[in-house]
């Protein structure tokens, strides 16, 4: 109980709407997004949340209070995506204008941005830290990753193995790898010190779509564990593959056959023994959320199931709970030891803190 009281009261409270504007709680209008948001994420203390808007801006809110602390206002297209630094003293944000800039979270200052003649040429879709800070890693639509200095904003390399958009890159936790995900089928793992690629997952075949149309199944997202072995990627064809990375081989696709529901969504734990994905029921009124052993793709646990679509499965950091969230907002948190559900409130959208203490809600902007 004391988990679902400090999230009652301490909730970083937010709008996520379409074409709208973002509502903290306690936040005055003019200090809202006044168009969709992107992305929120919490710094490393907890003590703040910071989202990132389609119009240009990221802004750094208190999470207790729900007060607006600054806006970074430098970008001259959408915000897409925005992060803090391990320590929680930088803002690192990528934009559709086709750069990464980084900024002072204490006092807004734009430090530098990543581009000029050696960046990107097209927009960016994703800019994370590397876990000791040093480092930055960019993904974009030109189909290249780019592996920054921070300190002094320069690439260090250039990634390519894909051949389309690279929609999501991220490090490791602990060891010098990452892993990109892309819309030509591929996901990557890469060796961040040689900028070699250490394994190409490649699309398993040529298939038919669900509605009957001949296409290639698109990555759009993908994860690693914390020691890198084990990633597992979530496809425009419904599917999740889980793949062995030292080996270099799939173990498992969840979704393909006959009997398993297709999966709209999928999460990886950290330590990677399981993978948490969402998707449709057997019936047209029915959606499920499901675990799987990542070791060989075998159901553990038909978790929850509802009458409205899942919008959210994802584990805590700590590994100790994962939440789902369904239809308008009903978040589900459970022990993942017992798998047991913890309590559940009502929340349009969800996800935790790092240390899985805190979720971030989100709410549309008449309620």
């Amino acid at each position: 109980m004391a988990m679902h009281a400090t999230i009652a009261v301490a909730a970083w409270l937010a709008a996520l709407a379409q074409g709208s504007y973002l509502a903290l709680h306690g936040a005055r209008g003019g200090e809202c997004h006044r168009r969709k948001m992107h992305s929120l994420v919490f710094s490393p203390d907890e003590a703040y949340g910071l989202t990132a808007s389609e119009d240009n801006t990221a802004k750094l809110w208190n999470v207790s209070s729900g007060e607006l602390i600054r806006t970074f206002d430098g970008h001259g297209d959408g915000v897409v995506s925005a992060a803090f630094s391990p320590n929680g003293s930088l803002v690192l944000t990528a934009s559709k204008d086709c750069t990464a800039k980084l900024w002072h979270a204490s006092t807004g200052e734009c430090l530098g941005t990543f581009g000029g003649p050696e960046g990107h040429t097209m927009r960016v879709n994703s800019a994370v830290f590397s876990p000791d800070g040093a480092f930055a890693l960019t993904s974009s639509k030109d189909s290249t990753v780019k592996l920054w200095n921070v300190a002094s904003r320069t690439v260090v390399r250039t990634l390519q193995a894909h051949r389309e958009d690279v929609i999501s890159a991220s490090f490791s936790r602990t060891v010098g790898r990452a892993i990109t995900a892309c819309g030509d089928s591929t996901a990557a793992v890469w060796d961040i010190a040689t900028g070699n690629v250490k394994v190409l997952f490649l699309p398993l075949h040529e298939t038919y779509a669900r509605d009957g149309d001949r296409s290639w199944e698109h990555g759009w997202t993908s994860e690693l564990s914390r020691d890198g072995d084990v990633a597992v990627t979530q496809h425009g064809d419904e599917t999740a593959r889980i793949w062995d990375v030292a080996a270099g081989r799939l173990r498992a696709v969840l979704g393909l056959f006959v009997g398993q529901p297709p999966v709209l969504s999928a999460a990886l734990s950290h330590d990677g023994k399981f993978v948490l994905t969402h998707g449709r029921g057997p019936t047209k009124e029915s959606w499920e959320a499901r675990l799987w052993w990542a070791s060989n793709g075998a159901e553990h646990k038909l978790l929850d199931v509802s009458k409205e679509r899942y919008t959210t499965a994802v584990f805590s950091a700590d590994r100790e709970y994962a939440l789902t969230v369904a239809g308008e907002g009903l978040a589900k948190v459970w022990n993942a030891r017992s798998w047991r559900l913890a309590w559940s409130v009502q929340l349009p959208r969800a996800a935790f803190s790092p240390s899985g203490t805190h979720i971030s809600a989100a709410f549309s902007p008449s309620g």
